[in-house]
């Protein structure tokens, strides 16, 4: 009790100084203000000298003794017991600039330990509900994020260093691939993105139907494929979770786009040997590709987090793809029961966050919303056209649609092939841009054409020799 007591003492001290060098020298709060808040002062009465100082440098009035006596007076929420002799007090005391950094890092560490030691109670605290624990794991892990993503003055980065990092990552790729990501098999599209980037968040919107899962098997395999070439399948992998479709499902759809044999011949079963024979190689040159599925249809995206941080622990995540956005499932925040725009929105944030810290693309597919069906003329997506579409919009770093132009027509209901458009609608750190594509029906596999539609070599299936291509023209 003693020990505590000393480092109460101690702690009330050093933020008195602190106090003493804002009141004398106004300039130093915004050293102060990067780093702390009211709540990190340990003492009641520096919390309320601070907490006014806070609100007078918020509201540009400059900061003295007089405002800040002025300004206490007129606000009884940061009074406390002789405030204003208090307040001349620390305005009396002597104070040292050069101590001035330390001190706030002292007072940001002790507070950062009172934050941990509280939440170390709370997690001892906490009754495990076993049917449903999801929630309070939820609620735990924000509250620690929370702790440990507090800001910090150490964040500011003098503009030589940046110009520093920028020109090494420069100087790295001179004579290289102009692809720094992760390559998608299509020409355009990898041209355009230079490969989708390590942290980034993908948005895939479509309309139901259209080819949003099937795509994202073709860049599934196609970003697999790229990491054989290179020799690194046993320290990179590409992941897909599928909340919509079983294994069974999406093993069908892969062996029918490697195979170039119709799903529905697979499915079921009604093939010659010949075909048989081919479906047999190409399954097992799909089994020796670096991917992890998982079909479990309940995630919550506090799972995937998990799962994702397994999996970077022994393997660099090349891809990621989530199949969909709005199946995922979003913890109740506190224990509170939140809309369905304000859970997407912190599904999308989280997603973007992970994104960014285990420094890998993830591709989110998306529904879009049914007004674009009520839009009459012209029905192309536009990110307004994105259910609950605030909060995607803001956190993605690309918003990516496909689009079939006049869809309803009885000649698209009925095609074998679809001409098909994926539009980069928004692109955080390059230009917006759409290229063409054909789709095979029969078997979700995508091609690329010019603006003739004319086909091209790109976006040929993996495994797949030219000569072995039915579909060429």
């Amino acid at each position: 009790m003693a020990k505590t007591t000393q480092i109460n003492e101690y702690l009330a001290k050093i933020e008195s100084e602190i106090l003493t060098n804002i009141i004398n020298k106004p300039i130093k709060m915004q050293n102060v203000v990067l780093d702390l808040e009211s709540k990190d002062f340990s003492d009641h009465k520096n919390r309320c000298v601070y907490a006014a100082l806070y609100q007078l440098n918020k509201q540009s009035i400059i900061i003295k003794l007089n405002t800040l006596i002025d300004f206490i007076a007129n606000n009884p929420d940061y009074q406390f017991d002789h405030w204003k002799e208090y307040i001349e007090t620390l305005a009396n005391d002597f104070y040292n600039d050069d101590d001035l950094e330390t001190n706030i890092q002292i007072i940001y560490n002790a507070s950062t330990k009172r934050l941990l030691d509280e939440f170390a109670r709370k997690t001892l605290e906490t009754k495990m509900d076993f049917s449903q624990p999801i929630e309070k794991i939820y609620d735990l892990q924000k509250s620690f994020l929370d702790i440990i993503e507090r800001k910090k003055s150490s964040t500011l980065t003098e503009i030589q260093k940046v110009m520093d990092i920028c020109l090494s990552k420069i100087s790295k790729n001179l004579g290289k691939s102009s692809i720094t990501g992760t390559p998608v098999g299509f020409n355009e599209i990898d041209k355009i993105t230079s490969g989708f980037q390590n942290g980034d968040l993908i948005i895939l919107a479509a309309r139901p139907g259209v080819g949003k899962t099937a795509i994202s098997l073709n860049f599934l395999l196609n970003a697999a494929r790229d990491i054989v070439l290179r020799k690194q399948q046993d320290k990179e992998k590409v992941v897909m979770f599928s909340l919509e479709m079983g294994l069974d499902q999406i093993g069908r759809r892969l062996i029918s786009l490697a195979s170039d044999i119709d799903g529905t011949k697979l499915r079921t079963s009604n093939l010659t040997k010949s075909e048989f024979d081919h479906v047999k190689v190409r399954s097992s040159e799909i089994a020796s590709l670096p991917i992890l599925i998982d079909d479990t249809s309940d995630l919550s995206v506090v799972d995937i987090q998990s799962k994702l941080k397994q999996i970077a622990n022994q393997y660099t995540i090349k891809l990621v793809i989530v199949d969909y956005l709005q199946l995922i499932k979003a913890p109740k925040l506190h224990g509170q029961q939140q809309n369905r725009q304000a859970e997407i929105s912190t599904i999308s944030r989280m997603l973007k966050l992970f994104a960014r810290q285990i420094k890998t693309p993830i591709i989110a597919l998306a529904q879009l919303s049914r007004a674009i069906e009520k839009r009459g003329g012209n029905t192309e997506p536009i990110l307004s056209d994105l259910r609950e579409s605030g909060a995607i919009e803001q956190d993605a770093d690309l918003v990516t649609f496909l689009y079939v132009p006049d869809s309803d027509s009885s000649d698209n209901k009925t095609a074998t092939r679809l001409n098909v458009q994926y539009i980069i609608a928004k692109h955080r750190n390059g230009a917006t841009a759409r290229c063409n594509l054909l789709m095979l029906k029969s078997t979700g596999r995508f091609v690329q054409i010019d603006n003739n539609f004319s086909q091209t070599k790109s976006g040929q299936p993996p495994f797949m020799n030219e000569s072995e291509n039915n579909y060429e023209s």
